[in-house]
């Protein structure tokens, strides 16, 4: 079997023309080095190189050889230089995806934090729903999903990203002293089916005993920041993240309602297809997201 050590071997020792220094400049022992050339020739069948009266030239073969070794071994250098710019991620492609909350609220600031420590790495988000978001997944469109539910899915493997709690809020003009004792669900405003706030809010309130009337298409909207601006608008209220409260309220656009019901906790997650391989750009995203469990280019197999 025959290599770029071999090729490598040949060209050196006709470069330096003595297969002593070939060997001193390979840092090989000289019978070494006259077998990997003696290798290569009995793997073309044709003398390459006439030794006589330590004397060398090219056969040739040897003549018509040299130009194709020294082209090849070319290639190999620059395709070695290229793998390794993208490991140093001086080069490189990002495929995430995020479920509105975090696409909108948390991974610009990450992105923008990752593309200053990487300049070079093209950036793609692509922002939908989480259900939405794990087709993405599974289909190979993204490398990495980030989602406010976890999947309850055998083919992903998932990751806690960041804690979340789903406060309701309301105008600001909402009465201090409003009566809890029947919950205003014909105000409530939801987020669409598919959304990980969607289904937390639902099962946050059935718990409760309360039960939500569908049918108002209205009171279904695909984006919290809309939805911030319906309850400024007193349009309604609506189980909001913490992460997208801050501004509005530091702007007194919406205030946080007094209820019996609570504030729903929650956790949002990253999720990755099982033992699929991640990019260079994925994986340091991965670490730069501060998430736990990644290994080499691969993410194990545990589900957490």
């Amino acid at each position: 079997m025959v290599g770029i050590k071999n090729l490598r071997a040949f060209v050196t020792v006709i470069e330096e023309m003595s297969f002593t220094r070939a060997a001193e400049k390979l840092y090989q022992t000289q019978p070494g080095l006259s077998m990997q050339v003696r290798n290569l020739e009995n793997f073309l069948d044709a003398e390459l190189v006439e030794r006589k009266d330590k004397v060398l030239r090219l056969t040739d073969a040897g003549e018509i050889f040299y130009p194709e070794a020294l082209r090849l071994l070319t290639i190999m250098d620059s395709a070695k230089e290229a793998v390794n710019e993208l490991k140093g991620l001086k080069r490189g492609h990002l495929a995430i995806g995020a479920s509105t909350l975090p696409g909108e609220y948390i991974i610009p600031d990450l992105l923008a934090g990752f593309q200053s420590e990487y300049p070079s790495v093209n950036v793609n988000l692509m922002i939908g729903d989480t259900r939405q978001m794990i087709a993405a997944l599974k289909s190979g469109e993204i490398q990495i999903a980030f989602l406010g539910a976890v999947p309850n899915d055998s083919m992903l493997e998932t990751r806690e990203f960041r804690s979340d709690e789903l406060l309701l809020a309301g105008p600001c003009n909402w009465p201090e002293s409003y009566n809890w004792d029947k919950f205003p669900a014909e105000k409530l405003i939801l987020r669409e089916k598919g959304s990980g706030t969607r289904s937390a809010v639902e099962n946050h309130l059935s718990g409760q005993a309360i039960k939500l009337q569908y049918g108002n298409s209205f009171r279904e909207v695909g984006s919290t920041h809309a939805i911030i601006r319906l309850i400024s608008a007193g349009a309604g209220i609506s189980f909001v993240s913490r992460w997208a409260v801050e501004e509005p309220l530091r702007l007194g656009q919406i205030k946080i309602l007094s209820c019996p019901y609570g504030s729903i906790k929650r956790m949002l997650y990253a999720a990755v297809v099982k033992d699929s391989y991640l990019s260079f750009a994925a994986k340091a995203f991965w670490q730069f997201a501060s998430l736990p469990g990644i290994m080499e280019n691969r993410i194990g197999t545990e589900v957490l």
